[in-house]
């Protein structure tokens, strides 16, 4: 008597409401998880806090990068992560020179003078932070003479 019938009209329509609210949620949820700033912090410090020449890579979910003066921030699609530095400011670089010796090129190859490295150096920090695009970061610590910097270069 107090049965609903499954052949009754305003059942289906339910049913199919049900079923695209359903379908909506599962369509709008994240398909990847957010970057692992921390992750990505403890490999930058690992290098950074051992001395010169020091290297390393970490590989992300992140699609950008950006080195503030005591934090890394990574982003995606799904999120923004940030994450402190414990062992001070490191230079993210572009194009150039720079970038060149982060990969991995020996610092005199790339560099006739420590004063050209100086310059180079001064000229990136002042150009300030920005987003780099990649997922891959590779850390590197150099010196020259007093003269050293940690080097982040993503990819």
């Amino acid at each position: 008597m107090f049965d609903t019938l499954a052949d009754a009209w305003y059942v289906w329509i339910g049913l199919t409401a049900v079923a695209a609210v359903a379908f909506g949620v599962g369509a709008g949820l994240p398909t990847e998880p957010p970057p692992d700033a921390a992750a990505a912090v403890a490999t930058v410090d690992g290098v950074v806090g051992h001395s010169p020449p020091a290297r390393g890579t970490h590989d992300t979910v992140a699609t950008a990068v950006r080195a503030d003066a005591d934090h890394l921030r990574l982003r995606n699609g799904v999120a923004t992560t940030t994450a402190r530095l414990a062992f001070g400011p490191v230079l993210a670089v572009g194009d150039g020179p720079l970038r060149r010796v982060a990969l991995g090129d020996p610092l005199r190859a790339v560099f006739d003078t420590r004063a050209g490295f100086r310059d180079a150096v001064r000229t990136a920090r002042e150009t300030g932070s920005r987003w780099r695009r990649g997922s891959r970061l590779v850390v590197r610590h150099v010196a020259w003479g007093g003269d050293g910097v940690a080097l982040l270069a993503v990819r």
